[in-house]
């Protein structure tokens, strides 16, 4: 779908952004990061890491977007990896022309946590969108200094990635994941929205004896679809 993709984690280790549950923005957007960044690289993605040292919140803008803009000719998609603040909940993608895109990434994020969606949001007035010349998104996963954003962020990390490489791709990533069971959940109901069954999730977890035995925070191995 593109010829390239690049990812940034942001902020620095100087300039940390936001912080909240003994987990800082810089780091856990880094970590998303390095995550999407392989995980595209698995499906045959041409993918690069536009993110910066700098040792301001202006440098660090400055150099993602000197990085993003560096490549020329094909399709190009600039991805900047944040975490939200100030007490809410859910995850919000923010674009300058992505409409579309914005919206269906939001919806696969806030699927594959169990989160909140709060959509796509225009926001031309900020640098990194204001200044690729490439189409953007600023992808604000959830609210750092939310207990149960973040507990589903940290539980569900790849089974996120998996959904957002599923939209800027159509590919999917092979192999086993963990996943936390939410409140309420069956493995058929898991089976459905994975798009696998109780009898392939039960062989990847033998300590399963009874389909209907599973408890809200037990964590599982699921396919990767």
């Amino acid at each position: 779908m593109y010829q390239l993709i690049t990812v940034n984690g942001g902020h620095s280790e100087v300039s940390r952004g936001a912080s909240g549950n003994g987990y800082q923005e810089h780091l856990i957007a880094r970590k998303i990061k390095d995550k999407l960044i392989s995980s595209f690289r698995s499906v045959g993605q041409k993918t690069v890491d536009t993110t910066s040292d700098a040792t301001s919140q202006s440098g660090v803008l400055h150099e993602q977007v000197f990085k993003c803009n560096l490549y020329q000719g094909g399709t190009q998609l600039d991805v900047s990896i944040h975490l939200n603040a100030g007490g809410g909940t859910g995850v919000e993608v923010l674009y300058y022309s992505e409409k579309q895109l914005a919206s269906v990434i939001s919806n696969a994020i806030a699927t594959s946590l169990g989160i909140r969606d709060r959509g796509a949001k225009q926001r031309k007035d900020l640098f990194f969108l204001n200044h690729t010349k490439h189409p953007a998104i600023l992808i604000e996963v959830c609210f750092i200094d939310n207990v149960e954003d973040m507990k589903q962020l940290m539980s569900n990390i790849d089974s996120m990635i998996a959904s957002i490489v599923k939209v800027l791709t159509g590919k999917t990533i092979s192999g086993i994941q963990d996943y936390t069971v939410r409140s309420g959940e069956t493995l058929y109901k898991i089976g459905q929205r994975i798009g696998s069954n109780v009898k392939e999730i039960m062989s990847l977890n033998p300590q399963i004896k009874n389909s209907n035995l599973i408890r809200e925070g037990q964590v599982i191995k699921i396919p990767r679809k």
